[in-house]
């Protein structure tokens, strides 16, 4: 691939940086504007806030009103806020002290999922309420619903207390509790509002709580299994506790108040001064991942794991099986790990039933339909489609908001994991992103990572249906891991089970895709006959050769060693061999600057939607169609000229984002440089030269997790979105 390096800032951090980088009449005419640009995106705050991603609205302010009742009973309509519960829970945690054991706390998933879009639904009239009848009529070939839709006038008031109510008035018009089918097609505002019903009623608790920490270890509770009003703040007697301790008043004297503020950050300061926090013990740390993310940057952080990481027979499983047996006073997770190894003993590849559950959409604009058929949403945490037009919302907007949940989901995956040791690398699509620019691209909203299936058991084994909490400093962001009841098959699946395991991002029901890797008797897929990256003697099980569920085969030298890297800031891992790789499962992607109407523009380092691109280019360009059109676009974006950079640097939205990810892209192409050949193959002896080690070493050493690259989605959607709006109005 002809992959043009363009490294101009040296990884500046600030202006400052870029002011003495060798001084001032060193920098091209490029260079010099693009000084100029940020000097003015750093000083107007109001026109680019969205460049500095700390929290900016952490103090809350609390109308008492929308969220305490004054009659001992529910409110009529729903709140939420995630800076109340957090503030509530770090209290809770701060009040227990440094416990002997884990804590045991209520949980009820109104409190941390928001699903005060249902408050309007309540207030609908007929033919628009969301009866079950509605929900059937607006979904593709009229299914039976009474498999998963219930009206809440049909529910006994044991029912609605067992879900957590006092009374059913505060219900909207049905309640789900399971999937409508994937051939049943639902409008967008019907999974949706399918999603915030079954959330708010029948979505099953999870069965712990870990709050990141960004300087190290976890903040961590089991979450109480039992179910009725009890489980919720606001009866819990949690919000009493918060109210003496940090309001200085009663709850019931609240009720005085019309608002009241809540400061997590505040309470998040005490905790983390009063309790240490949980840290993973060294002999849990099985790889050592921990300790060698963790290490001096004089220090290698490539990672080598063994064939029997790989290894994962019958026999394994039913040693497991009997060891988990002879436990007394199992917990509900070690229930439920033991009742998969056990369903793994009746259930194989071909009669397994699929786990995983999609909001598939019917969406009537051809346009939005090619866009989004809503097969990447978790159906139980479904808030919206991407990609679909929105109105009140640009283009851009809909891609800034897609770029936060994908950068979250990853940064929160990878602290958690190194955290836990857990080892993991990016493959597929986020690969093949890494290697044009140490990004994510801006049109996919896949991510891919596999890990050994020794990695997948134990995260099964420790960590499954465990909700991650982003460390409070940073944002809001909740995460569930969900780990498949039919990982211990290694087999190829034919019913639907080619994901072992997802990280689900509870506010989108966006997720990362986990595959594990293991021997087993598969058979290469006929691609692999065309094409021999990977060969292996039929039906052998015994050959070092990983699979994963679907049909996808690897040899253990283009595995490991794994190489510790960034993508878009975020430190993470890839394999040991990658170009070869990418370019057998994407044919084109390593040559093709084009993609959906996103041009790879060089000098940038960035891929740019046709409409900002086409700003800078001649006008007779821009008058061409169809496959001409195309290829000349490329041809200038691939040629573009200093002063076409200064253009596109006009606009707002490609100067922050050039902003935003200058330092990392120069940082990958000094990575590329070590770890590929001038033509972008794979430079497999390159590592083996000591200069070049010691090269790769101190550029490696150079990684560290820093803030996020962007805005956290709360305060993007609540905020700053609409402050850029204001803004934007006035001045135009």
């Amino acid at each position: 691939m002809n992959f043009i390096i363009v490294s101009y800032f040296q990884l500046a951090n600030s202006i400052t940086d870029l002011l003495s980088y060798q001084g001032t009449s060193k920098l091209s005419s490029f260079q010099m504007a693009a000084l100029q640009f940020f000097k003015v995106l750093e000083g107007d705050k109001n026109r680019f806030g969205l460049v500095d991603s700390s929290l900016c609205h952490a103090v809350g302010n609390i109308e008492t009103k929308d969220f305490l009742p004054d009659d001992g009973k529910d409110l009529d309509d729903f709140f939420y806020d995630p800076r109340l519960t957090l503030s509530v829970y770090l209290n809770e945690l701060t009040n227990l002290g440094q416990p002997k054991d884990t804590p045991v706390l209520p949980f009820h998933w109104t409190d941390w999922i928001d699903v005060t879009l249902l408050n309007e639904e309540k207030k609908l009239q007929d033919p628009k309420l969301m009866t079950c009848e509605r929900i059937r009529r607006r979904t593709q070939r009229n299914p039976d619903t009474s498999p998963f839709c219930k009206n809440k006038d049909d529910l006994s008031m044991e029912e609605v207390n067992s879900l957590g109510y006092k009374s059913k008035d505060i219900l909207p018009p049905s309640v789900i509790f399971g999937h409508c089918k994937h051939n049943n097609n639902g409008y967008n505002d019907v999974r949706v509002y399918m999603a915030k019903s079954y959330v708010l009623t029948y979505l099953p608790k999870p069965y712990k709580v870990i709050i990141l920490n960004k300087e190290r270890g976890t903040y961590e509770f089991e979450v109480d299994q039992s179910n009725g009003p009890e489980q919720r703040m606001i009866f819990s007697g949690m919000l009493d506790r918060f109210s003496k301790k940090i309001l200085k008043v009663s709850s019931q004297s609240l009720l005085k108040k019309k608002v009241f503020t809540v400061d997590h950050l505040s309470i998040f300061k005490k905790l983390r001064k009063t309790v240490k926090p949980n840290f993973m013990p060294r002999s849990q740390d099985v790889h050592s991942m921990n300790q060698i993310v963790m290490s001096s940057p004089s220090h290698s952080k490539d990672i080598s794991l063994t064939e029997a990481s790989f290894d994962y027979t019958k026999e394994k499983i039913t040693q497991k099986i009997e060891e988990y047996e002879q436990i007394k006073n199992r917990t509900i997770q070690q229930n439920n790990f033991l009742d998969g190894l056990k369903d793994c003993l009746l259930y194989d590849g071909l009669n397994e039933p699929e786990y995983f559950k999609m909001a598939t959409l019917n969406i009537r604009e051809r346009k939005n339909k090619l866009n989004d058929w809503g097969w990447h949403y978790d159906w139980r945490f479904f808030s919206d489609a991407l990609f679909i037009e929105k109105v009140g919302w640009t283009k851009q907007e809909r891609v800034e908001r897609t770029n936060i949940i994908l950068e979250r989901l990853l940064r929160n995956w990878n602290r958690f994991a190194e955290e836990k040791g857990i080892v993991s690398w990016i493959m597929h699509g986020p690969l093949l992103s890494w290697y044009w620019d140490g990004l994510m691209f801006p049109f996919d909203v896949d991510i891919d990572i596999q890990m050994p299936i020794s990695e997948l058991v134990r995260l099964s084994e420790f960590y499954n249906q465990t909700l991650v909490v982003e460390d409070p400093t940073e944002g809001y962001g909740r995460y569930l891991i969900d780990v498949g009841t039919y990982i211990h098959n290694r087999d190829i699946s034919h019913t639907g089970n080619h994901i072992d395991a997802r990280f689900v991002d509870v506010d989108s029901g966006i997720y990362i895709d986990i595959t594990g890797l293991a021997k087993s008797p598969a058979n290469l897929p006929e691609e692999y006959e065309k094409t021999p990256i990977v060969q292996k003697p039929k039906d052998d099980g015994e050959v070092e050769v990983y699979n994963d569920r679907r049909k996808h085969f690897y040899t253990f030298d283009q595995l490991l060693p794994l190489h510790y890297s960034m993508m878009g800031g975020v430190p993470l891992f890839v394999p040991n061999q990658i170009e070869e790789r990418l370019r057998f499962e994407y044919s084109h992607g390593l040559d093709d600057y084009e993609f959906h109407g996103w041009y790879f523009v060089p000098k940038l380092q960035l891929w740019v939607m046709t409409d900002k691109l086409s700003k800078v280019l001649p006008e007779e360009q821009i008058r061409k169609d169809g496959k001409q059109l195309r290829e000349l676009v490329i041809a200038a974006a691939i040629d573009m000229t200093d002063q076409q950079a200064i253009d596109m640097l006009k606009d707002d939205e490609t100067l922050m984002e050039y902003y935003l990810t200058r330092k990392f892209t120069d940082w990958h192409s000094r990575e590329r440089e070590i770890l590929f050949t001038e033509d972008g193959k794979d430079n497999i002896n390159a590592l083996k030269d000591p200069e070049i080690r010691a090269k790769y070493t101190q550029l490696t050493g150079e990684i560290t997790m820093g803030r996020p690259l962007r805005k956290c989605l709360f305060e993007y959607e609540k905020f700053d979105r609409m402050l850029s709006l204001e803004y934007y109005l006035h001045n135009n």
